[in-house]
């Protein structure tokens, strides 16, 4: 059980750590194509479509990230 939670935490790290980096290369595109004002326009976390691509882009990582803590064994055991 204990590689399987190594694995879970592993794996959310990484999988957030690639989601963050890819949204930063995305934005350093937009930015050197189309300038700072549609950079913004694009990374607005009000707008619902946007607020949706970042919540299931960290999804993954937030469930192996919850799921890791819930199989970890009891201290009082």
């Amino acid at each position: 059980m204990t590689r399987l939670i190594k694995a879970l935490k592993i794996f959310a790290a990484a999988w957030a750590i690639f989601v963050t980096l890819s949204f930063a290369v995305g934005a350093v595109s937009v930015y050197l194509s189309e300038g700072l004002m549609e950079m913004l326009r694009s990374l607005n976390p009000v707008d619902p479509t946007n607020a949706m691509i970042i919540a299931f882009s960290y999804a993954p990582a937030l469930i192996a990230a919850i799921l890791a803590d819930v199989l970890r064994p009891s201290e009082g055991n």
